[in-house]
């Protein structure tokens, strides 16, 4: 890995860490407006507590915004709040559109038309239409190099589509949830096919 460019080895790294879950995520700007961005260096990392990690890297030189810092990223040290709207199949092609490097401050929501509902122990909203909304307060900050900062943020509350959830209430029903997953450079893939191998417990062998 030492022998490759920043852009080779991200361009191997995230072809071969491949599907990702996608995150919108919905911040607050300085002026009070909402800022949404997609992120595909995200997963669930703890349950206990309830965490989530989201990797952030500066701007790239190909667009207008050389070497800055993402604005959701800045939000987020600023408020200490953000909401994790998973994107599903519906909410694809407006993750897409988000992602283009908007001026600081220009409000992705707004410019999108795009609709948003209060989120219930955060200030910054999620949107309306997400099947499944993670409202997550900062837990920690760690530089990474100049580039590269992972964020942890601790999940406090959740909004998800209430035909969602299987009868138990904490599970999610895997025949009514689509998400999308990320490949490498702008393609992603659908989770339609399902497959289930259940993990059989260990048995010691018989003397």
């Amino acid at each position: 890995m030492r022998d490759l460019s920043r852009a080779a080895a991200f361009r191997l790294i995230t072809g071969g860490i491949s599907p990702r879950p996608v995150a919108l995520v919905t911040t607050r700007n300085l002026d009070g407006s909402c800022n949404a961005a997609p992120f595909s260096a995200f997963n669930y990392v703890s349950d206990d507590p309830p965490i989530l990690a989201i990797g952030f890297d500066t701007h790239g030189d190909e667009g207008h915004r050389p070497g800055e810092r993402k604005d959701t990223l800045v939000n987020i040290e600023r408020t200490g709040e953000f909401v994790v709207n998973m994107v599903d199949e519906t909410l694809l092609d407006a993750a897409v559109a988000c992602a283009s490097d908007y001026p600081a401050g220009i409000s992705e929501i707004q410019v999108l038309g795009l609709t948003l509902a209060p989120s219930a122990d955060v200030d910054c909203p999620r949107l309306m239409n997400t099947q499944i909304a993670w409202e997550c307060v900062r837990h920690s900050t760690i530089p990474l190099s100049a580039t590269r900062t992972l964020l942890l943020g601790q999940i406090i509350s959740a909004s998800l589509r209430e035909d969602l959830l299987l009868p138990d209430e904490t599970r999610i029903d895997p025949d009514k949830w689509f998400p999308i997953g990320r490949l490498g450079g702008p393609r992603y893939t659908r989770t339609t096919n399902r497959l289930t191998r259940p993990i059989a417990p260990y048995k010691p062998a018989e003397k």
